[in-house]
């Protein structure tokens, strides 16, 4: 399936898939909509446009990511219709994550911030699994005290100020029965990168992504999982260093 994806890309832009997987880490080709993937490439150096991510890793051990075809397919056409672009983004592991979020900063945000963040990953309410099992087995983890740990600057700079990430990951917003004290990992991340949170709070996944224009011409994203509860996290104020 992955090489039928590939070669619907390539007969209509010879060379993208190696340019995506270079540009972006993309290997995965099979989970997302050709026509996504397309505009991707002929938009990668468009600055002047807003736009959000989803960022999921290299390696998915039960398929699950590669069964949102359709779900992709109708966000990005009701971005395209907001005037944004969706840009996809694939990743080794923690280290990966934070190097991946730079570059994007990089390369588009000093016209355009992070509109938007869909963190797919295999999690727990302690950790996410976001990487590649296989060449970078020890940057597959991401739990609760390493989104901690992170360099608090970060957290600044990256995002617009309304940006929201939504969990694409069975039960990251859910109870931390492994360290009850401690908080999720939605929560943890809500709190380093400041921004606000969506995440589920059972085994489940996203179904939808529903667009609603906001006051200020901004984006406001309505998750729907495949079933269960939902739960919002909001950054706690600090004062500026």
């Amino acid at each position: 399936e992955n090489y039928e994806h590939i070669k619907k890309i390539e007969s209509e832009r010879p060379g993208a898939c190696k340019v995506l997987q270079k540009e972006f880490g993309i290997r995965n080709f099979n989970r997302y909509p050709p026509g996504l993937l397309i505009d991707q490439y002929d938009n990668r150096d468009n600055f002047d446009k807003p736009y959000g991510i989803n960022i999921g890793p290299y390696s998915d051990h039960n398929g699950t990511f590669g069964g949102q075809l359709k779900m992709w397919k109708d966000f990005y056409a009701d971005l395209g219709n907001k005037g944004y672009l969706f840009r996809v983004v694939e990743i080794t592991g923690r280290k990966d994550f934070l190097e991946k979020l730079e570059e994007l900063n990089k390369r588009y945000g000093k016209i355009n911030k992070i509109s938007f963040v869909i963190l797919s990953a295999h999690a727990d309410p302690d950790s996410l699994t976001i990487g590649d099992f296989e060449k970078h087995p020890d940057e597959l983890e991401m739990s609760v005290g390493q989104i901690r740990s992170f360099d608090e600057m970060w957290s600044r700079g990256l995002f617009t100020e309304d940006c929201e990430i939504i969990f694409n990951a069975c039960s990251a917003g859910g109870v931390n029965w492994r360290h009850l004290l401690e908080n999720n990992v939605a929560e943890a991340i809500a709190e380093k990168f400041r921004v606000m949170s969506i995440a589920p709070v059972e085994q489940t996944t996203l179904r939808s992504l529903r667009i609603e224009n906001k006051e200020n011409n901004g984006l406001k994203i309505r998750p729907k999982f495949w079933h269960g509860k939902s739960k919002t996290f909001y950054p706690i104020e600090q004062p500026e260093l």
